[in-house]
């Protein structure tokens, strides 16, 4: 036999579990139980459901850690600038699926490995990227000027961090966002649940399509330097 118990937790929305109703009765005599000597703990079905959640995230990095292994071989077969393209619009579909998961478990794990993928790039191409940015100066009759570019792409990528906070701090405060103390307990509003929807989705969408059109124009530097020997 199996039955449905509603949750009510103290944070997050309620919820409704299957379980046996064997397990349904040994959770009730332990609640009365443990009421009666006054040593209430938090609940077991919240333990479940964090141990799923852990093995949910295990599962997603696995699936990372093998694509990984298999981006270095996509890098042999392809230049820079497609393999930017590709895995950037890879991480916009990635990120619709996040806009229309809601509170779909199995959705946003499958947003979280898509929208990982854009990110691999940045982490794995971007000495190569100031390479050929190098080379194409070399190719010009201008000096390589290798630390001066890696010192420009560390402050921008400090720069736009910042940048990207300050403008995520503004956009919340317009929504209606409340903010709150630690441990206390708010609903927010729907222009903000949205605006935090949009912020973690479509806003992210739309940087990776302005990096899908600077990823065009580097591929086509990527062939003048093929042309010239200096790649």
């Amino acid at each position: 036999m199996v039955v449905q118990l509603d949750v009510y937790p103290k944070r997050g929305p309620s919820q409704q579990l299957d379980i046996d109703k064997s397990e349904l009765d040994r959770l009730i005599a332990e609640f009365k139980s443990e009421m009666l000597a006054d040593t209430l703990v938090e609940h077991d079905i919240n333990n479940n459901l964090n141990a799923l959640s852990g093995t949910a995230l295990q599962a997603m990095t696995i699936l990372m850690l093998v694509f990984m292994f298999a981006f270095p071989k996509m890098i042999r077969k392809m230049s820079v600038g497609r393999v930017v393209i590709l895995c950037s619009a890879v991480g916009i579909a990635g990120y619709i699926v996040n806009f229309f998961a809601g509170s779909s478990m199995a959705m946003l794990m499958v947003a979280f490995i898509v929208t990982g993928i854009a990110s691999l790039p940045g982490a794995y191409l971007q000495a190569p990227m100031l390479m050929e940015c190098s080379s194409y100066n070399e190719m010009l009759g201008l000096p390589r000027m290798d630390s001066t570019s890696a010192a420009v792409m560390n402050f921008m990528i400090k720069f736009m961090n910042a940048l990207g906070a300050g403008l995520m701090g503004l956009l919340l405060q317009a929504s209606g966002f409340i903010a709150t103390k630690s441990g206390e307990v708010v609903t927010q509003p729907g222009s903000a649940m949205l605006m935090i929807r949009i912020l973690y989705s479509i806003v992210p969408a739309a940087a990776l399509f302005v990096v899908i059109l600077a990823a065009k124009h580097f591929d086509g530097l990527g062939k003048k330097l093929k042309e010239n020997g200096k790649q």
